[in-house]
């Protein structure tokens, strides 16, 4: 079976591939991504028998990654450092995951529920049903609140805190960094499009793509783009 990883951190995949090597005879080929559009390219001209995904990367998460390639015919085994709701989605939808450190055990009867076919492959259904996910946990001031994914209009990064801003105007401040808050919103529909901003694709009005490209939300606010993330946001806004 050839087998395709995709993980920002090289170093991640290093240790997945030796494992793989090591255990799992039946992985013949092995190919590894750090930069999504080269493994995006790949999946297009030739699709793995099984994908190895990160769901915690920096410019795309592993979600949005596989919205991106629209029809997906192959077994997904999501790699992920953090316990999170998404986990719960991913049992329900018969799909497998492997919490790093990487188990042996896990990750040999994680193959062999693919080479058997095991495995379910169907992607869409999950990706609709983590858009349906239960209401989010926010803890700030002392307080649990608890919203709507489709409530969230952004979030912002304010060194070690992160600033949540909702569709009726509510500021919630978290004293996490966006990066640990980010865990909590891996539904489709929410985008990294910025290193200090996480926004809800649902609430942009409008695009501007000039040289400094931004989003207009839906609270009037304006919101940057990078220009290292401007092309995978524009792909996913279907723009």
């Amino acid at each position: 079976m050839i087998a395709y990883l995709i993980d920002d951190e090289p170093a991640a995949s290093e240790v997945l591939e030796w494992a793989l090597k090591k255990y799992c005879p039946t992985i013949t080929s092995i190919k590894s991504f750090s930069d999504l559009s080269a493994a995006h390219v790949s999946i297009t001209q030739q699709p793995p028998d099984v994908l190895f995904l990160d769901i915690d990367m920096p410019n795309l998460n592993g979600f949005e990654f596989l919205k991106s390639l629209g029809r997906v015919d192959f077994p997904v085994i999501f790699v992920t450092a953090h316990e999170s709701y998404a986990l719960t989605a991913i049992k329900v939808s018969a799909l497998d995951y492997l919490l790093k450190p990487v188990d042996k055990d896990e990750l040999i009867a994680a193959v062999d529920k693919v080479r058997t076919n095991k495995t379910s492959t169907n992607i869409h259904e999950f990706l609709v049903s983590l858009q349906k996910q239960e209401k989010i946990q926010i803890h700030h001031d002392g307080q649990i609140s608890f919203v709507l994914p489709e409530e969230v209009v952004y979030l912002k990064a304010d060194r070690s805190y992160t600033s949540i801003f909702l569709a009726n105007g509510k500021e919630l401040v978290v004293s996490k960094t966006l990066k640990d808050v980010e865990s909590q919103f891996l539904q489709p529909e929410f985008i990294r499009v910025h290193h200090s901003y996480l926004i809800n694709k649902q609430h942009v009005r409008a695009i501007s793509k000039g040289g400094n490209s931004f989003l207009i939300l839906s609270n009037e606010r304006e919101i940057p783009i990078s220009r290292a993330k401007k092309q995978d946001v524009l792909k996913l806004l279907g723009t």
